[in-house]
């Protein structure tokens, strides 16, 4: 945004939304070897999704506090195409001196600007006349705007600027006859199309996308950053409030024609408004609100991600380009500056949810009293809100949504080793919760810090609450937590996945040919690594080329196994608990190792003595390896899972 004229959209926009007047209606170690998951992780971003906006990145406008605040992004600044090129072909780069300085005061400081390109000469409009800045390009001038964005990024990629992200227009899904001329709108939407001009703006990305990875293979073509109104679905938020859901085709104009493949991320944008009242707000347009769906990014993000997938269009990233908690008669509000505070706790542990590359807050100053800092610079709650999230949250992976109390909402994450929960009240009332166990540290949206207990208050004011653990697949609470984390500390396991986050596969079953690993390193130690395999395995359906070949020879050199029968070993059946039984005793003492005799009883109802591993399940109990699988029973014919196993190698082996 570069003036209160382009500030002035949303106040229209939003104002419509609100009011229901009709606006746009016209228009680590090695990893155990699994099976990989058939579902995508989202891609893991490359640094923080915290940003700011700035109209300019200068200290007097919060760029010292946003660096204190560890922001990775800002944006906001701009360049003119029309500035810059007002005659075809008469570039003046000095005309962007301002902007070089802030670049590089930028880029020293860590933080990546997303540069805005925008406004279009009138030379080269395809609205012929006096057309708005803002408005698209002609058809035989695309080449000219690919030929200005080569030469720009090829300036600008590289010391001292080292701008990679490149965001071509802002909010062009707006009809240029609904706004100003010179608006701050991207103006590509058109009212006579059918899916809004997003056809021509595909166009557009064609001509340029190739233009601008040949300045810089490693640039990131953003398109948007879409307004989206409302929710154009049948039915949905458009249909709600009395809007055109036109403007809501432009996307998937883009995709329709073939634009998928001339970007590499989409950027939007997403405001709620406060609603007077503690913690409320609302985005009608997207049916979001505080006490039932949370931020409005989340149904956008899910929204632009369903278009994707319906046009088979993937590996794309999404950011969120400009949000806030946003209240035009709020000056000095103090119940709106908490309510803005605890919205931004909200905001990014939503955003991580979603899997965004970035989630930018609009602005360090504010626009109708969202800034993170007062006029004279100094903090409002937002910004220790922001500043405590992001120092706790920096590089967190989503791992789900949590709904398992009623009247709340909540997200939990992996942060490296740690386990965070951002849990708040949907119904304002104050709930208390049991914790499936106590946390390690708990605090507030502000980061004050709470009793760490098993039992908490929540409120609408979020709470962080943070654990150590190492796998972000094994449930707060679960019951084999601390064994799990024993086998990975001694070196025995590596988990089942390392990226986006550690996962250990708790549940999945153990094949016998992992059993081999696991068995040999509990044996001889995490460092131990088995001979070659030579010609052969000794199995018959275990050839030379097998992932885990020279593990299952070794194994059965060592005398522990002798395969499953008629020659073979059976690499991928899962292992018994009761051949477990065998294994783990033969593995602690040795191939020659027989279990005594089993006598009248074996301690478990379901194993009968006359059970052919009756003495061996008999033994593990009386070693307390095991205390069977519940109500006296062993389940002897059930599949070990990988948490039952990581337990059994613990205690077989002693392992610290």
């Amino acid at each position: 945004m570069e003036n209160k004229k382009m500030r002035s959209r949303l106040i229209v926009i939003i104002t419509a939304i609100l009011l229901g007047v009709l606006f746009l209606s016209p228009v680590s170690g090695k990893l155990d070897h699994v099976y990989a998951s058939s579902t995508a992780a989202p891609e893991p971003v490359t640094q923080t999704i915290f940003g700011t906006a700035m109209l300019h990145i200068t200290v007097g406008d919060g760029l010292n506090q946003a660096e204190a605040a560890n922001a990775s992004w800002t944006r906001g600044r701009s360049v003119l195409w029309s500035i810059v090129e007002p005659s075809e072909g008469v570039r003046d780069w000095d005309a962007l001196s301002s902007l070089e300085s802030e670049l590089q005061d930028a880029s020293s400081r860590g933080i990546q600007v997303i540069l805005v390109v925008h406004s279009t000469p009138e030379w080269a409009r395809k609205i012929a006349g006096s057309g708005p800045t803002c408005g698209p390009i002609h058809a035989n001038k695309l080449a000219a705007f690919g030929s200005f964005m080569n030469e720009m990024v090829a300036r600008y990629s590289v010391p001292p600027y080292n701008v990679k992200y490149w965001e071509l227009w802002n909010e062009p899904d707006v009809d240029p006859s609904l706004v100003s001329t010179n608006s701050g709108f991207g103006c590509w939407g058109d009212q006579a199309d059918p899916y809004y001009g997003g056809r021509y703006y595909a166009e557009m990305l064609k001509t340029v996308y190739p233009q601008i990875k040949a300045a810089d293979p490693q640039a990131q073509v953003l398109m948007g950053g879409l307004l989206m109104d409302c929710d154009p679905r049948p039915g949905a938020g458009c249909a709600a409030i009395g809007h055109s859901a036109l403007p809501g085709k432009f996307l998937e104009g883009i995709l329709l024609n073939n634009g998928g493949s001339y970007f590499d991320g989409i950027s939007f944008h997403a405001y709620d408004i406060y609603q007077n009242q503690l913690g409320q707000y609302a985005n009608p347009g997207w049916q979001s609100a505080w006490n039932t769906t949370g931020p409005s990014l989340i149904a956008k993000a899910q929204f632009i991600q369903s278009m994707l997938s319906q046009y088979g269009v993937s590996g794309k990233y999404l950011m969120n380009t400009e949000t806030a908690l946003l209240c035009t008669e709020c000056s000095s509000d103090a119940v709106f500056e908490a309510s803005k505070a605890y919205y931004v706790a909200q905001s990014y542990s939503a955003a991580i949810a979603q899997g965004l590359r970035a989630n930018i807050w609009y602005s360090m100053l504010g626009w109708r009293n969202s800034g993170l800092l007062n006029a004279d610079l100094s903090p409002r709650p937002a910004y220790t809100a922001f500043q405590f999230s992001r120092n706790t949250l920096q590089n967190a992976i989503g791992v789900r949504d949590i709904t398992e109390y009623a009247g709340l909402k909540g997200y939990e994450v992996q942060q490296a080793d740690r386990r965070i929960w951002v849990l708040w009240s949907l119904d304002g009332n104050t709930h208390s919760v049991d914790l499936p166990v106590a946390p390690v540290f708990a605090w507030d949206a502000l980061g004050t810090p709470v009793a760490p207990d098993a039992s908490v208050d929540v409120s609408l004011n979020p709470l962080y609450l943070e654990w150590n653990m190492l796998f972000s697949d094994v449930p707060v609470g679960h019951w084999a937590t601390s064994w799990i984390e024993r086998l990975y500390q001694a070196g025995v396991t590596g988990g089942c996945a390392a990226s986006p986050t550690l996962r250990y596969c708790p549940e999945n079953t153990v094949t016998r040919a992992q059993m081999a690993i696991f068995l040999l390193k509990g044996m001889h130690g995490s460092s131990f690594s088995p001979p070659e395999v030579g010609a052969d395995t000794g199995f018959g359906d275990v050839p030379a080329s097998h992932w885990a070949a020279a593990w299952i020879k070794q194994l059965a050199v060592e005398g522990i196994t002798s395969g499953c029968g008629s020659g073979n070993y059976c690499p991928e059946n899962s292992v018994t608990r009761a051949q477990m039984a065998v294994f783990l005793l033969k593995a602690k003492y040795g191939a020659g190792y027989a279990a005594p005799e089993v006598g009248d009883s074996t301690g478990f109802d379901d194993v009968l003595t006359s059970h052919w591993a009756a003495a061996w399940v008999k033994q593990l109990a009386t070693e307390g390896i095991t205390g069977g699988c519940g109500s006296g029973i062993y389940c002897p014919e059930n599949p070990v899972t990988r948490a039952q196993m990581a337990v059994f190698l613990v205690r077989t082996f002693g392992l610290p």
